[in-house]
């Protein structure tokens, strides 16, 4: 296991650790907050106390670390040269410099209190008026910006939270300095504390809910003008108050001590200019019963930048998630950045977030070499057939990690295909088809929901396309479920069909991931479909995995029309029938989807696809498929396969099983979901169906040679874990990223797809109604 139960990880000993530290050395907060620590005790003291906690949670943290994370000879080396340090450097020498001015005995507390608050409101104005410019940049953009990484202005971006940080930082610790400054008991430290975490609540309030709200009704901006105006608000009511810190008696005092008796109240109370020397304090002099620790309060004092930032850095060294440790943060994939650094934000089960924070250990144990991936194609397959298939997604991915079937430049691979603009779903298409082809291309056809800007921009066009003008087939790439089609096929068809003489690749990149509701899902293909074949001025091929194979069929049920523009249309372990491994959505799961609540075996909309013929094939169909498919059952015994066609309107469809087609040869070995994409047999029925009429048959391959090959022709090892990682790593990540669970299917949108009419152009029937 990842994590054991050792003792040191039980909740009696954790409970106790807790206790102890909370018992005999009270934090800032808790001191101020109910043990009259900040203020009403030495400033000093409260340092020493601090010190104390956290450094027995550093001494908690070496003993709860799993030891092959936390005994690495480089960890520190390389967790502390990270730029993901860089906002922990800046905030902790900020906090700490303005530490030092506001401990300066020199300065009078309304100098510092002036000071501060002129330095810090400042700092604080300038920093709204540069963001207010960094969002506006962005919101003036074509094309939204996605904050990752490798986004153009990031810098900016991440400039802005840095800065942010500090300001923090900054504004914290004068409000407390100020807390302990002006109270003058311990019940006006509570109430003071209370007001400043009061209005704190508040502000995160207000934050989170602009935040929630759409962008394009509640712009970046529009967050950065509710914070400013807020802070200038504050600004005058704060003047009213830190002008007159600091002055007793109408004059300026260089120290306040608060609850401690003596014999001459004024003496005792205050020492001013007239009474001492300015760099003399009463911050000196403590109560008869801590005179034991004076001799190291000022080494406490001085090294308290030291303590700061061993107190900063702790977590970061002692946590068991390891943090990226490659020197190179610019090659982080989005798609880790994504989901590792937000995952505090996401409500999910204690054991999805342990499976994630291990999934992330191996894949970085993975990229530096600290783990071998497998060596070879057929050492692959076998550990591939060991693997338990009745898990979760997550669990399906940290089994293929903890197996090793996970390339050695698993970083390179994600971070070149999820940060490309081959997965974008805002691309330029100027050519308009003609005629026009929304809101219908045909009477008999569905209307569509989304508008037609949206419809056409999520189809991406390579710029080695011909638009017909060759003799090169269009093929239009259709997705499964949690990955865009650029992702999908980047390891496989992109290349074969970029590579061979025929054909001409495009795919559609459906928003979501594919996870939204099929119905919306399939307008995106419905349209592709006809756009394509529309500026290309012929008929195209279509080409889909997973649950793309029933967005097509749902097209080309409900919009007629683009069964004339598709020659042959070639699933890849499609669901027709569904799914009976459809677990995920019997009970609440952040991986159950509308689109995989779709895909069980007895759905509504399984019902409806299939009703009226929709189990049939409308145009010239390859259905391939594997029995050993862990994610679609049943996949085997022919008819039964959820992958199986009938051709009741005799337009040509052949369903394969690769293990049957393949038996006894190397390519009927154990190919999963995912990996049937690079099966050589997949590949070879495709370009038989491309070359001629109706759809690829059997009798016209050469099974011996075929079959006798493990992958398609010019595909390797990293083609091979390259598209298992795109469907069973990556897509889990992307299914947490969705946000949007729910294990009930979306309702059947019976008024779209009620048609009257029988048309001789087509073949059949496709009068359903709902």
């Amino acid at each position: 296991m990842f994590i054991t139960n050792e003792w040191y990880r039980s909740i009696f000993f954790n409970i106790t650790i807790v206790s102890l530290c909370a018992f005999i050395a009270p934090g800032l907060w808790a001191a101020m907050n109910g043990l009259d620590g900040a203020g009403a005790a030495d400033p000093t003291y409260i340092n020493a106390a601090n010190s104390v906690v956290f450094c027995l949670q550093v001494l908690v943290c070496i003993f709860g670390t799993p030891t092959d994370l936390k005994d690495r000879a480089e960890m520190q080396q390389e967790c502390l040269s990270s730029r993901s340090m860089l906002p922990v450097y800046t905030a902790t020498s900020s906090s700490t410099i303005s530490g030092f001015f506001l401990d300066w005995r020199r300065p009078s507390v309304n100098t510092q209190a002036i000071v501060a608050f002129i330095l810090i409101y400042a700092f604080e104005l300038s920093l709204y008026l540069y963001a207010m410019v960094i969002t506006k940049q962005y919101e003036n953009r074509d094309t939204k910006p996605s904050f990752d990484w490798t986004d153009d202005g990031f810098g900016r971006s991440a400039c802005v939270y840095i800065l942010m940080l500090v300001g923090f930082n900054l504004m914290y610790d004068y409000l407390y300095w100020l807390v302990g400054t002006i109270n003058k008991s311990g019940g006006e430290v509570v109430r003071l504390s209370a007001v400043i975490r009061g209005i704190e609540s508040a502000g995160q309030a207000i934050s989170y809910g602009t935040n929630s709200i759409n962008q394009d009704q509640f712009p970046l901006s529009g967050a950065v003008a509710v914070n400013m105006s807020v802070f200038v608000v504050c600004i005058v009511p704060s003047w009213l108050v830190i002008w007159r810190v600091g002055v007793l008696n109408g004059l300026k005092v260089h120290s306040i001590v608060q609850d401690e008796v003596a014999e001459d109240p004024l003496e005792d109370t205050l020492r001013s200019d007239s009474h001492a020397a300015p760099w003399e304090s009463s911050r000196e002099r403590v109560s008869p019963n801590l005179n034991i620790l004076k001799p190291t309060w000022s080494i406490t004092m001085r090294c308290h930048s030291a303590i700061h930032f061993i107190l900063c850095t702790s977590p970061v060294l002692g946590s068991p998630v390891p943090v990226y440790t490659i020197s190179d943060h610019v090659n982080v994939p989005s798609i880790l950045t994504k989901l590792f650094d937000t995952t505090n934000q996401l409500y999910l089960d204690q054991n999805i977030t342990k499976d994630l924070f291990e999934l992330k250990s191996r894949i970085y144990d993975i990229a530096l070499g600290r783990t071998t991936p497998v060596q070879s194609i057929a050492e692959a397959l076998t550990t591939l057939s060991t693997l338990q298939t009745n898990v979760n997604p997550l669990q399906r991915a940290l089994t293929l990690a903890r197996n090793n079937l996970i390339p050695s430049n698993i970083l390179d691979i994600l971070w070149g295909i999820t940060n490309k603009r081959i997965n974008s779903i805002t691309n330029t298409n100027p050519k308009a088809p003609k005629p026009p082809i929304y809101p219908t291309n045909h009477p008999t056809d569905a209307p569509y929901s989304v508008p037609e800007t949206n419809l056409r921009s999520a189809i991406h066009i390579p710029e080695t396309f011909t638009y017909g003008k060759t003799n090169k087939t269009p093929i239009l790439f259709i997705p499964g479920t949690a990955d865009p089609a650029g992702s999908t096929y980047y390891f496989s068809y992109t290349k074969l069909f970029t590579e061979y003489a025929f054909t001409d690749p495009v795919w559609v990149n459906i928003p979501g991931d594919s996870l939204d509701d099929i119905q919306t899902n399939a307008e995106y293909v419905a349209y592709a479909i006809n756009y394509l074949s529309s500026i290309c001025n012929r008929t195209i091929g279509v080409l889909s995995w997973s649950q793309g194979g029933i967005d097509v069929q749902w097209a080309l049920k409900y919009w007629p029309s683009t069964r004339a523009a598709v020659s042959d249309f070639m699933a890849v372990s499609a669901d027709f029938h569904g799914t009976v491994m459809d677990i995920l959505c019997d009970l609440p799961s952040p991986f159950c989807t509308p689109a995989i609540s779709q895909q069980g075996y007895e759905t509504m909309f399984v019902k409806a696809l299939r009703g009226g013929g929709g189990d049939s094939a409308y145009v010239p169909t390859t259905s391939v498929y594997s029995g050993y498919d862990a994610i679609v059952q049943p996949q085997s015994g022919g008819m039964g396969a959820s992958a199986f066609l009938e051709d009741e309107r005799g337009v040509g469809v052949e369903n394969v099983q690769v293990q049957v087609a393949c038996q006894g040869m190397v390519g009927g070995g154990y190919y999963s979901h995912s990996s049937v994409l690079v099966h050589p047999l997949v590949f070879a029925l495709f370009v038989d169906a491309l070359e001629h009429e109706g759809p690829g048959r059997l009798d016209r391959i050469d099974l011996g040679g075929v079959c006798g090959m493990s992958l398609a022709p010019g595909l390797g090892l990293d083609e091979f874990l390259g598209t298992e990682v795109i469907g069973d790593v990556v897509g889990p990540l992307n299914t947490l990223l969705f946000r949007h669970a729910s294990n009930v299917e979306p309702p059947l949108r019976g008024g779209l797809y009620i048609i009257h009419t029988k048309s001789k152009a087509f073949i059949g029937y496709y009068c359903v109604k709902l």
